[in-house]
């Protein structure tokens, strides 16, 4: 089935992802996943590959460490997480700390919704409205603008 996608927008002025947003949901689009059915890693992999395609550069470096996020194109970094809860600090570290060294000036975040991560067979993934409400927290300490795609698989 092909996403219902739902964006929310964190420590955003308006119209700083124009251009990107149309672009990232016609990339998500492209392909249909059944959370019930199919591995989450092989529809995160063919994610990847076609934001690669479209221009991103991947597995962008943290400067001379092992660390690095899933993309950047011009100045818009991309993280792609559809894996543990944990897993979604250690994202906005890395990009906040991308934001404070100016090399991006926001971030797209892509992840489940609840409903979607509750349909499927793994457990603790990180979920659009926990994202969204850990940004909302931690407001003063992760001040990037931040357009958090949820992925809503659970049919209508």
């Amino acid at each position: 089935m092909i996403p219902f996608l739902q964006k929310h927008y964190v420590n955003n002025s308006d119209g700083l992802f124009d251009d990107g947003i149309n672009e990232a949901f016609n990339l998500i689009r492209n392909f249909e996943y059944n959370p019930k059915l199919e591995n989450i890693s092989d529809y995160k992999n063919k994610l990847l590959d076609s934001f690669s395609n479209s221009g991103f550069v991947m597995k962008y470096s943290l400067g001379s460490t092992n660390l690095s996020i899933n993309g950047i194109k011009s100045d818009v970094g991309l993280q792609i997480q559809l894996g543990n809860a944990a897993r979604f600090y250690a994202d906005m570290v890395k990009l906040q700390w991308l934001y404070d060294e100016n090399i991006i000036s926001a971030a797209i975040y892509i992840c489940f919704t609840k409903s979607s991560a509750r349909e499927s067979y793994a457990s603790n993934l990180v979920s659009m409205e926990r994202c969204l409400n850990e940004l909302v927290l931690f407001q003063n300490i992760l001040t990037l603008p931040v357009l958090v795609i949820g992925l809503d698989f659970v049919d209508r």
